[in-house]
């Protein structure tokens, strides 16, 4: 889902000037998938995101520079990056439809054996009831 994402972020989501904005007012993109994109983006098109960023960060470089208190944090986290948020939409809407089908037709529609990785179980428990787990 990130791969997708990023495609179609670098064919012409860069363009978007709110899309633009969201990047920017959450600090980037992590480093994992600044380098995805540095090496799947053609060099032009992520020199134009980056300086747009740039762009964005002066304004914060210069607060940074007026306070005297704890600066805010200029790179981003995890949390903050565009990607990284859609691949955990794209995982929590996964586990709920996963959860839909095993509720309505019961684990062996699911495959069997039926696994379902440690970081997705939890998400998936959250979606099934009682009755459901005790069936898996």
């Amino acid at each position: 889902a990130d791969e997708r994402w990023l495609d179609r972020f670098l064919d012409d989501g860069y363009l978007e000037r709110d899309v633009m904005r969201r990047i920017g007012a959450g600090g980037g993109f992590c480093a994992f998938h600044a380098g995805r994109m540095a090496s799947i983006g053609q060099s032009t098109t992520v020199a134009l995101i980056y300086l747009s960023l740039i762009e964005g960060c002066l304004p914060r470089l210069a607060a940074r520079q007026d306070r005297r208190s704890r600066p805010a944090p200029l790179f981003p986290s995890s949390e903050s990056c565009a990607v990284c948020a859609h691949q955990r939409d794209v995982e929590r809407r996964e586990c709920f439809f996963l959860a839909l089908l095993i509720r309505a037709r019961g684990l062996r529609c699911y495959g069997a054996p039926a696994f379902v990785c440690m970081r997705h179980l939890p998400p998936l428990l959250g979606y099934l009831d009682g009755r459901s787990i005790g069936d898996c």
